[in-house]
Order: C-alpha cells, then sequence, then structure tokens
C-alpha cells in the first residue's frame, strides 16, 4: 500500500473502515461521496503531520461534517 493510502475506522459504524488518500484529499466514506470532503481527510491529514501513526484508530472527535 502506498504511503498516501490509509485506512481509518468509521466513529459512527463499528467495524466499517474507510480509504482516505492523502495526496489527492480524497476518501471512500459516503459523506466524501456526496459532500466532497469528510472528517476522515482532515483527522488523517492533521494527524499525519502531528507525526502520529495514521493507520490506527481516529481520535474520538466528532464533527459536523459526517
Amino acid at each position: 500500500m502506498s504511503e498516501h493510502l490509509v485506512t481509518v475506522l468509521s466513529q459512527t459504524r463499528p467495524g466499517v473502515t474507510h480509504q482516505v488518500d492523502l495526496a489527492s484529499g480524497t476518501c471512500s466514506c459516503e459523506g466524501f461521496a456526496f459532500r466532497g470532503r469528510c472528517r476522515h481527510v482532515a483527522l488523517a491529514r492533521a494527524m499525519r503531520e502531528r507525526g502520529e501513526d495514521v493507520q490506527a484508530e481516529m481520535p474520538a472527535e466528532r464533527s459536523r461534517e459526517e
């Protein structure tokens, strides 16, 4: 897997994962397909910038975007 492709866990649907492409800023979630943006991309980018393991479970932050 490319280092810019990461898998993140859904916060609202246990056991569901989403594929985030950090290079293009896209996500496989329904919210991104509908709105063209989502919290997964923003959080994955923020985690990468902080040097955190993006492949881990996403933080418990909630957003109005999804």
